[in-house]
């Protein structure tokens, strides 16, 4: 009830788990290799011990099913008993000096997102609402997240800072800000938009949702102006897009280019005691 529903089901903790993990060496340029999972299981949540297993054979069928696609190898862990809680550490590799990291914008260069924007938020949204259905858009991106390690590997070279957005777009941007001491100008006309968002939650709420929702897990990048449509095509084979949002600035801080207030658009806090 913090990072995933109690009642979702266990196919989607599993697959959620992993992704959310993988998603950091995504925005790293790495491949992933090993994972270690600690799962802490509540059995007071199951009627019988067949309850639990059903429940542990769903979330390990979520969870190797997406270990398998990204070739990562579950290495090691622990399994205990107590309130329901996951943790898994993802290892990866990527060759010496050609690590995307946060710290290498630079002013003048383009700030970019891959895929879709609010698309997590808008899910959690209907999910609160008892939607339950996972082919819809927006569920299918808040509980299945996919993580970007292709999309990491193909802009190696070309993206001088990446990271993924899990706490929203502003928040996320703002780590980014902080390490390569720039500034952002951002486009909100730009931004793209997760199919369904705005006809389901409406025009405003769409937009908190792609600035600050979080859990989106797509990948937030800076560029040079000239190498923008070399990373748009190298992403055409994974059939993703690079959307162009904004800019970089030397004054710190971030505004909208079109003076839209944006004090009101906060990410998501790990530790402010509040859960979604």
């Amino acid at each position: 009830d913090v990072h995933f529903p109690r009642e979702a089901s266990a196919f989607a903790v599993g697959h959620r788990a992993l992704a959310v993990a993988l998603s950091d060496l995504a925005a790293m340029g790495a491949t992933s290799r090993w994972c270690l999972m600690a799962l802490t299981l509540d059995q007071r949540q199951f009627a019988d011990d067949e309850a639990t297993e059903a429940w542990l054979a769903d979330y390990a069928q979520g969870f190797h099913a997406l270990s398998q696609q990204h070739a990562t190898t579950l290495v090691g862990g622990d399994v205990t008993s107590g309130a329901l809680s996951i943790g898994v550490t993802v290892m990866g590799e990527v060759p010496v000096g050609e690590v995307l990291t946060r710290g290498g914008a630079q002013a003048g260069d383009l700030i970019a997102v891959t895929g879709a924007l609010g698309g997590g938020a808008g899910g959690l949204a209907l999910w609160q609402q008892g939607e339950r259905d996972l082919s819809h858009p927006l569920l299918s991106r808040y509980l299945l997240p996919q993580p970007r390690l292709a999309a990491g590997l193909a802009l190696r070279g070309l993206a001088t800072a990446a990271l993924d957005i899990s706490d929203g777009l502003l928040a996320d941007l703002a780590h980014l800000r902080e390490a390569s001491q720039v500034g952002a100008i951002i486009a909100l006309d730009a931004l793209p938009l997760a199919d369904e968002l705005e006809s389901t939650l409406g025009r405003e709420a769409a937009l908190k949702a792609a600035l600050s929702g979080g859990d989106d897990y797509e990948l937030l990048v800076t560029l040079g102006a000239d190498d923008v449509a070399e990373a748009q095509q190298r992403l055409v084979p994974l059939g993703l897009s690079l959307t162009v949002i904004g800019r970089c600035s030397e004054t710190l801080g971030v505004s909208a280019s079109d003076q839209s207030d944006l004090s009101g658009y906060a990410g998501w806090q790990h530790f402010s005691g509040e859960a979604p």
